[in-house]
């Protein structure tokens, strides 16, 4: 896979991340028309992670955790803004302002090395972040590589972490595929499983009110924005590369997923 360099928010200022250049799976979908928010400016970067570990070689999602470290004391030291999730929804809505160049950090599916690489270096230099989990794997034994809940309430607790949903199975594009062939009530019932049950599951399990969706893979269908919307899903993000304005389309918001090597 082609990757890119990042240069992030300052066009003279680049941190040397590997990043994907494309979604795993892209669509031609294009989200409904929403409601207009004037465009104010200002800038976000979606930065998203997978795995961390302090002695495997790199992977595609496997980032080395002194590298991980290099990159956040590099943002830290930069005084780029790093907002929180709710800082960001606020933003979106209109409702308030950030920083003109901006960072959202998040991490996905739920791997345990976000509890015990990552967020160590998070709270010593007090970066907030989002975790975007699944439903079967956090809480699953999994060979001990999932997050548990304790350790995910710990981390909502320390009032770094929020967070988002991923799903109940991350299911692959060609899953998606699949079940969407079988016909419209099949899948509106696969994806009111996935987008719902995964919701329901995270609301309920933190008593926290979940409102923001990444997408497995990248792929999404234009069945799933009313849906997600009936749902209560309020910025739905991809893994296509770019910064987010304030009124970028809400359903199809970019994320640069950065690569391990």
């Amino acid at each position: 896979m082609t990757v890119v360099r990042i240069t992030l928010m300052l066009g003279i200022f680049c941190y040397g991340l590997q990043a994907q250049e494309t979604p795993i799976t892209t669509t031609d979908n294009s989200p409904p028309p929403e409601e207009s928010v004037d465009d104010d400016g200002s800038r976000v970067a979606v930065l998203g992670y997978h795995v961390f570990h302090g002695t495997l070689p790199a992977t595609q999602m496997r980032i080395p955790t002194s590298k991980f470290r290099s990159q956040m004391e590099a943002i830290k030291k930069s005084n780029i803004a790093v907002i929180t999730l709710e800082q960001f929804l606020t933003w979106r809505r209109g409702e308030g302002d950030i920083p003109p160049q901006s960072i959202l950090l998040t991490m996905d599916d739920g791997w345990r090395s976000v509890y015990t690489e990552a967020f160590p270096i998070m709270k010593e230099l007090k970066l907030p972040f989002t975790i975007f989990l699944y439903k079967n794997y956090v809480g699953s034994n999994r060979g001990g590589r999932a997050l548990s809940l304790s350790m995910i309430r710990e981390m909502v607790s320390s009032k770094l972490c929020t967070i988002g949903s991923h799903s109940v199975s991350h299911p692959f594009p060609s899953k998606i595929k699949k079940v969407a062939k079988e016909g419209p009530e099949a899948y509106e019932k696969f994806l009111r499983n996935e987008l719902g049950t995964s919701k329901k599951f995270l609301d309920n399990t933190f008593k926290i009110k979940v409102n923001t969706y990444a997408y497995p893979g990248g792929y999404y269908t234009n069945e799933m924005f009313p849906l997600a919307k009936e749902l209560g899903y309020d910025q739905l993000f991809t893994v296509k590369p770019g910064k987010i304005r304030r009124d970028s389309p809400r359903y199809t918001l970019p994320r640069y997923i950065v690569l391990g090597n």
